[in-house]
């Protein structure tokens, strides 16, 4: 951890500043078993890719990656003319409509499977992708030479690498530090008088710049030189925004507030807070989901989950809450913030034993918690602007838990200052459905008898809510229990009840089950799970997805209860280098061309397809654009068509690949 500089300033502000690189450097391979390969980099180097161009009208671009090898390989290619041209009418007479596709046959193709693209059918606008920033990631980032260090942070950042546009950072300590602490020990401070940052926060992930002995180090990198961020009254002009800018969310950690009372109640283990009034009030607040100005720009992004403890509340209505402490300790190293959950992992905190940090919410608890207490306490502080999600659990909570909060209220732009509009209710027919025959089991598996049970655990009940609706914008949802839990039963319905809230997944990991194996370097299969769950929650109106630990030792640690886990970036400190893994890759085919703002749209698969290998997204970007992502998880290859208005693209989807196609539409 001796370098200079901080962690979280040189990952949250990749530079314009930086020299673009001279050309995409291929994969330096290792493998660990056949298949088995990961891209090496080192203090003298490192693979890139080069930045997102445009192709020509009537071409596109195709990037690939593979079991067999590939890495986000470029190729190019040309669509197909001999289709009806772009432009031209549907019928005889010189007024008819012009086409909205081109006329494909089948037997044009050598498949039975054609993708036609419709951006007549709209849906949800991205947020974005990123990774957390935990303590065990900045450790291991600072523990490689100066030099590695900033070939991984622009790895992720920068345009020769991923883009994240999303950073997700905790407050305090959760399972991936070295030992739990809080921001404030004292017992019974409910004034926060002792509330101060930790050195994990200002030398690792919020100093500036200023500290040494960060990741973020300044000043010493020559044409790398990271660029201190301007004051928060002097952002730069909307022009100089990119692609490129990295935006920070903020992880509640149940342990910011005091840990300890004079009982010596622990930090693990089931536990709840204790407080007067209508309901419990929580120590911890979760998650936060901020925005990071930067010397180019402003972005958005996540802080890494926290962790809770057990302490004595204080009465609702008092409306001192740290998120707000939290948000003003950062804004000193000029960090602003988009938004903050309400709590990380609320159920955890209900199950006995618990091994690490949390704290117990039950749905009705977490919006009494929202009305009486984080919600007016954000409302009146400088930090009105930042929003708020619920949940940030399994979605198996879904739709129960959101509408404990907020159907009383209307559409989150509206809200602000406004009166409860009581006639306001989502016109959707359909109806939430009950939990999930099994996750109900699980429930009982989970939690004893006199715990409340999974299916008093609800966003949905949240957002009924009129006081605590009017305070919330939109729900965070993980991804361990997705087995248990379908996206039809509760993802779906959440949105078609709330459609104006945003649903956002903002934490995932591999080896966190205990039939897991910890790292495997050089899984494709791996790979394989992320970008199948990426393409699921897309395609069921989640507005971007957000991995966990950016960088883990070979162990997948530190971790200080061992609850180790893989990671898309391995780094062995007693070599000076890291491994790329297929994770980190098949992130980047969704991260690197689907910029925030960018649209869902249709893409239609023939009627004569009624079963495929292949899963796929399209969108529309903000600057026209086309992108389509395919992936091929089968061990066979797989031919099939892609159409648009531009023309046909006859292609094939290797054994298992990915691939991301980009295009201009006319």
């Amino acid at each position: 951890m001796g370098a200079t500089g901080a962690l979280g300033w040189r990952l949250l502000l990749l530079l314009q500043a930086l020299h673009r690189a001279a050309g995409a450097r291929p994969c330096s391979p290792k493998y660990f078993g056949r298949d088995a390969m990961v891209c090496v980099c080192n203090a003298t180097y490192c693979d890139t890719l080069d930045p997102v161009v445009l192709p020509a009208p009537g071409t596109y671009v195709k990037y690939e990656s593979s079991k067999a090898g590939k890495r986000l390989e470029r190729s190019e290619g040309s669509f197909q003319r001999s289709l009806r041209a772009p432009g031209t009418r549907c019928g005889r007479q010189r007024w008819a409509r012009p086409c909205l596709r081109p006329a494909v046959t089948l037997a044009s193709l050598p498949t039975d499977l054609l993708l036609t693209v419709d951006t007549t059918q709209r849906y949800q606008k991205v947020k974005g992708f990123g990774g957390s920033v935990t303590d065990a990631a900045a450790i291991n980032i600072l523990s490689l030479p100066e030099t590695a260090q900033d070939h991984l942070l622009r790895s992720y950042f920068s345009e020769e690498g991923l883009e994240y546009n999303l950073v997700r950072l905790p407050m305090a300590s959760c399972d991936f530090s070295l030992h739990a602490y809080t921001y404030d020990d004292v017992p019974f401070d409910y004034e926060l008088t002792h509330f101060s940052l930790r050195d994990e926060d200002t030398k690792l992930k919020a100093s500036g710049g200023r500290e040494p002995g960060g990741m973020w180090g300044g000043g010493r990198r020559g044409s790398a030189q990271i660029i201190p961020l301007p004051p928060p009254a002097d952002p730069p002009p909307a022009s100089s925004l990119g692609h490129e800018q990295a935006a920070a969310v903020a992880v509640r950690e149940p342990l910011d507030l005091p840990s300890l009372d004079e009982d010596q109640r622990v930090l693990c283990g089931e536990g709840h807070a204790e407080g007067a009034g209508r309901g419990q009030v929580p120590q911890d607040l979760g998650q936060l989901l901020c925005t990071v100005r930067s010397a180019w720009g402003e972005g958005t992004g996540e802080i890494p989950r926290g962790s809770s403890a057990v302490v004595l509340g204080r009465p609702h209505g008092s409306h001192l809450s740290p998120a707000p402490r939290f948000l003003d300790e950062y804004a000193k190293h000029n960090l602003t913030f988009w938004a903050v959950t309400a709590e990380n992992e609320p159920t955890a905190g209900l199950i006995n034993n618990y091994p690490f940090q949390c704290l117990g919410f039950t749905a009705e608890q977490q919006r009494d918690f929202i009305a009486r207490d984080l919600g007016p306490a954000l409302a009146n502080s400088s930090h009105r602007h930042v929003q708020l999600i619920i949940l940030d659990d399994n979605r198996l909570h879904l739709p129960h838990w959101a509408k404990v909060v907020s159907a009383a209220w209307g559409p989150p732009a509206q809200r602000a200052g406004a009166e409860p509009q009581s006639r306001w209710r989502s016109t959707s027919p359909r109806r939430a459905r009950p939990l999930h025959p099994a996750a109900q089991g699980l429930g009982r598996w989970l939690f004893s008898p006199r715990d409340p049970v999974v299916a008093n655990f609800s966003p949905c009940q949240v957002l009924e809510d009129e006081e605590a609706a009017r305070y919330v914008h939109g729900i965070g949802i993980h991804w361990y229990l997705d087995f248990i839990g379908p996206i039809q039963d509760t993802v779906v319905p959440t949105h078609e009840l709330f459609p104006d809230y945003f649903i956002l997944a903002t934490e995932a990991c591999i080896g966190a089950h205990f039939w897991e194996r910890d790292v495997i370097l050089g899984c494709w299969d791996r790979g394989n799970q992320y970008s199948h769950s990426i393409l699921m929650n897309l395609n069921h109106f989640v507005v971007g997805w957000t991995d966990w630990n950016l960088a883990l030792d070979l162990e997948g640690g530190p971790n200080w209860v061992k609850n180790y886990v893989d990671s898309p970036i391995i780094v062995d400190t007693s070599e000076g280098i890291f491994y790329k893994q297929p994770m980190f890759y098949h992130m980047g085919h969704f991260s690197k061309f689907i910029p925030e703002g960018s649209q869902r749209v249709g893409l239609i698969a023939s009627k004569e397809s009624k079963k495929t290998d292949l899963e796929y997204t399209a969108f529309l970007r903000p600057d026209g654009a086309v992108v389509v992502v395919v992936l091929n998880r089968s061990p066979q290859n797989v031919t099939f068509g892609l159409a648009d208005t531009v023309g046909l693209i006859a292609a094939m989807a290797p054994a298992s690949s990915i691939q991301t196609y980009l295009w201009q539409r006319q």
